[in-house]
């Protein structure tokens, strides 16, 4: 084997994306008359400064309990806005009554967290940004809620990545 042939087996480390990406951490979205829920947005930019307001993308939603300000802030930076270098918004969502958002948690895929996370897709819809469809991510928690969500069928949800959960909850819940 040569030196060249060498090089081919590793995988290089992209450091070049066709977006740049500007990061919102002050997001309130409503759900309700009275709650908001706090959500971090990293939307992409593109470097053409003219076509900004034109574009319109499609949205990665991470929909968990897990603290966006703290806890889950490291991994999300890094997860979220390499999705959001690809031309996706990457929104990341505190449940109702965790983190930074309002209201109180009732319970784990709650029928309320469930009502919130309908919300949330009508909301991005709403967004000058959006082209209306979304894709809800995650493993485990935001595994569980975007497999329940997809069940309801709503009309913007293009896709679920779900990692490390089921839809059968009963027999497989991990």
């Amino acid at each position: 084997m040569t030196s060249s042939s060498n090089e081919n087996i590793h995988q290089k480390i992209r450091n070049e994306f066709p977006y740049d990406v500007k990061k919102l951490t002050e997001i309130s979205i409503p759900v309700d008359k009275n709650i908001k829920l706090a959500a971090t947005i990293w939307m992409p930019q593109n470097k053409n400064v003219q076509l900004i307001n034109e574009e319109k993308f499609a949205t990665i939603l991470e929909y968990i309990p897990y603290r966006k300000a703290d806890w889950t802030s490291a991994r999300d930076e890094i997860r979220l806005k390499y999705f959001s270098r690809f031309g996706y918004v990457s929104l990341r969502v505190d449940i109702r009554g965790t983190g930074n958002s309002q209201g109180i948690f009732d319970d784990e895929y709650s029928e309320q967290e469930l009502s919130d996370g309908l919300k949330i897709l009508e909301w991005i819809q709403n967004q000058t940004w959006s082209n209306g469809k979304t894709i809800i991510y995650g493993k485990s928690w935001a595994g569980f809620n975007g497999l329940q969500i997809g069940y309801l069928q709503p009309k913007n949800l293009a896709g679920i990545i779900s990692a490390y959960s089921t839809d059968d909850r009963y027999n497989n819940d991990i």
